[in-house]
């Protein structure tokens, strides 16, 4: 922003205060960025040399080699895998929050999970906290129909890009869908300045 590469995305720097009246505080320097565009995460990428990943760059990362449900492994997710709300399956209803609500309103610290959380790549956060923007285009009903079974990749569309994993605000079984699961993935608008708060990125490089 200070070399005037892109504008601040909505809300920058600011955290949701879900346990008041919804007003919004400021963030602490160790949280992830969040409320990005796509446009404006694509043009950070570039700038530093580097470009957003693609969705089956994205999936492999959390996924490893060995077909894994998380990016740690098939164990169902704990307050000490991901920044989530967890979700009583048993009476299908939401479950007692994580103890680091107490601390953390919405975002927690980069690298808080890493312990427990991180892929076999060690890449960490890859489920919860924020849903990372990839580089492919996003068509709702196609997933990867017509592309190829290897390194598929679909060319954005000029309306919407792919977004993977789902953010802190996500439920880790809740029967409308939401999921930690590495295999999460919806759209977005490429410049929809009302992006929440559960939306961020990660770089990639080309070796």
């Amino acid at each position: 922003m200070e070399a005037g590469v892109c504008v601040a995305p909505p809300r920058w720097d600011m955290e949701w205060d879900q346990t008041g009246e919804g007003d919004f505080m400021p963030a602490l320097d160790e949280m992830p960025v969040a409320s990005a565009t796509w446009t404006q995460a694509k043009a950070y990428c570039e700038w530093i040399g580097k470009r957003l990943p693609t969705e089956a760059e994205w999936e492999k990362a959390a996924r490893g080699t060995d077909g894994r449900k998380y990016p740690w492994g098939m164990a169902e997710p704990t307050c000490a895998h991901a920044n989530f709300k967890p979700w009583d399956v048993e009476g299908m209803k939401p479950g007692a929050a994580c103890s680091y609500r107490q601390d953390y309103r919405t975002l927690t610290p980069v690298g808080m999970f890493c312990a427990h959380g991180a892929s076999v790549y060690g890449a960490c956060e890859m489920a919860g906290g924020v849903a990372e923007w990839a580089g492919d285009g996003y068509e709702l009903g196609t997933g990867y129909e017509g592309l190829p079974d290897e390194n598929p990749f679909r060319e954005p569309n000029g309306v919407s890009a792919a977004r993977r994993s789902a953010g802190w605000g996500a439920w880790s079984l809740s029967p409308v869908g939401y999921s930690l699961r590495v295999s999460q993935r919806q759209g977005g608008g490429l410049d929809d300045p009302a992006e929440t708060l559960s939306t961020g990125f990660r770089c990639a490089r080309s070796d």
